[in-house]
């Protein structure tokens, strides 16, 4: 959320923004087989997936953002999942 808010509050007050559309989010967005594989064990039961494909992509382009308004991301992936996982009671270091 604080990487949204950021890249807002961006293209509301620079310049270079008016009248112009944006993509907001990762520079390179991984596919969900890939995302889940960087999640920490959990106390909670995993959900089998068996014959599920998680594969996709998702695919936006968010370079226009990056270099005409120079965004980048103020709170790194691995940061908000650690904040994430804090806030609902998981130990990521675990």
């Amino acid at each position: 959320m604080e990487n949204v808010a950021a890249a807002i509050v961006l293209a509301a007050l620079h310049p270079a923004a008016a009248n112009r559309v944006y993509n907001i989010g990762e520079a390179y967005t991984p596919t969900i087989a890939e995302r889940l594989q960087t999640l920490p064990s959990s106390p909670f039961p995993r959900i089998e997936a068996e014959g599920c494909d998680f594969r996709n992509d998702i695919a936006y382009d968010t370079t226009r953002m990056r270099e005409e308004l120079a965004y980048a991301e103020p709170v790194s992936y691995e940061e908000g999942l650690r904040r994430t996982l804090q806030k609902g009671g998981i130990n990521p270091d675990d």
